[in-house]
């Protein structure tokens, strides 16, 4: 049996509340009756139609994301359509297109992004998300206008200087490195209710610690005396960071420069903990972030420009909603803005 492939949805969900439901060409070489029928909505000289408006909700209806309620849904997918009419008009007055050779581009590099070889099974994953290779086409063609209108109107340069400052902001909280350290370990265990099991294996931990005071290596001890699970590595735990080990253990560690803890009392055993190789607390360097940063503030502040962008634009513009209810949802959604 052949297997649908079934396209991640939130490219391509994003893709289908985003786009327009048909184009002019299509328009124009519908018959006439089709085009007796309701407009939802005018934006400068375009119009929005109830069925593209219904066709919209209905892809937009398959995505997680969306709106449960169904009038909410509505308005959603009306202002996307909206704001969709207002970059088109944009980019058709400033003479910017979408060749179908990057249409072609793009339409390949979604194949190629989830793995579909054949046009057989790209076909049938476009199905099952609801859509065929003509509207997608659609919704690449409006994305690259999107796009191309935005990188103009929206510049976003962020220099060294920027960044930096935002990285000395940010540091504490997104790129602290704690302190490290090299452990080895020492563990005799206990049964927790036997009080002279307990206190034997306490005096036995107590002679390793001094034998190594005295010069013993650690390694050998720990080989000799030790329970854990890395006596065969003379205790060696490897490098850990503070945080990654249970509090006793971590507080014995870190809490003070000693390189041979005093003894630590655990739930089931007692441990001694040999600290060499210690690192300080530290911050990823800037110039291991700085692209990563610079990523991060390129869209805070892209989507903050392109919101109040998108504000302008349509308030530059004629927009009528001739659906009531539509028309009071969207006036109160953007006085709420406001």
């Amino acid at each position: 049996m052949t297997r649908t492939t079934r396209l991640p949805g939130r490219k391509i969900r994003r893709l289908a509340v985003l786009a327009l439901a048909g184009s002019a060409a299509l328009a124009a070489a519908a018959p006439a009756a089709e085009l007796v029928e309701s407009v939802v909505a005018r934006v400068d000289d375009a119009i929005i139609t109830e069925s593209q408006l219904a066709g919209r909700v209905e892809r937009a209806r398959k995505d997680p994301q969306a709106p449960t309620d169904a009038a909410r849904l509505r308005l959603v997918v009306l202002q996307q359509m909206i704001r969709q009419k207002l970059i088109e008009e944009k980019a058709e007055h400033d003479d910017i297109t979408a060749s179908e050779a990057e249409i072609d581009d793009s339409l390949n590099r979604v194949k190629a992004q989830y793995g579909l070889a054949s046009d057989e099974d790209f076909d049938k994953a476009l199905s099952a998300n609801g859509i065929d290779r003509e509207v997608l086409r659609g919704q690449l063609k409006e994305s690259l206008l999107t796009n191309k209108v935005l990188a103009r109107e929206v510049p976003i340069n962020l220099n060294d200087d920027a960044l930096r400052s935002e990285y000395e902001r940010v540091k504490e909280q997104r790129y602290g490195i704690p302190e490290k350290a090299r452990v080895a370990e020492i563990l005799v265990r206990f049964s927790g209710s036997d009080a002279q099991a307990r206190d034997a294996a306490r005096a036995e931990v107590e002679a390793a610690r001094a034998r190594i005071v005295a010069g013993a290596p650690f390694a050998d001890e720990a080989r000799a005396v030790s329970q854990g699970p890395a006596r065969d590595r003379g205790g060696d735990l490897g490098v850990v960071s503070k945080g990654d080990l249970t509090p006793e253990l971590d507080t014995a560690i870190f809490a003070s420069a000693d390189a041979l803890t005093p003894v630590v009392e655990l739930p089931n055993g007692w441990a001694i903990l040999s600290v060499t190789d210690r690192q300080k607390a530290t911050f990823r360097p800037f110039d291991d972030v700085k692209e990563e940063l610079r990523k991060k503030l390129s869209e805070e502040i892209y989507d903050k420009k392109f919101g109040d962008y998108l504000v302008g634009l349509r308030k530059s513009a004629i927009v009528k909603i001739f659906d009531k209810d539509l028309a009071a949802a969207d006036e109160a959604s953007l006085n709420k803005g406001k």
